[in-house]
């Protein structure tokens, strides 16, 4: 679903797409993903923070060394 969330932010901005067309495009129920990211706002930003967690871990890893 993250993917999906990040594919869709990506083609249509976060104001273009709703929690049904991130649901029917990632071929989940819409009430289970309501339940557990609660509101539209929280996919986007795990799909996001997917991408910086690593580089963010990279550079704390760097530092310690």
């Amino acid at each position: 679903m993250l993917k999906t969330a990040e594919r869709l932010l990506a083609e249509h901005e976060y104001g273009g797409v709703d929690m049904r067309v991130l649901a029917d495009e990632a071929s989940v129920n819409l009430d289970a993903t309501a339940h557990h990211f609660g509101s539209k706002g929280k996919p986007y930003i795990e799909a996001i923070m997917c991408r910086f967690r690593p580089i963010s871990e990279e550079r704390i890893w760097d530092q310690r060394l």
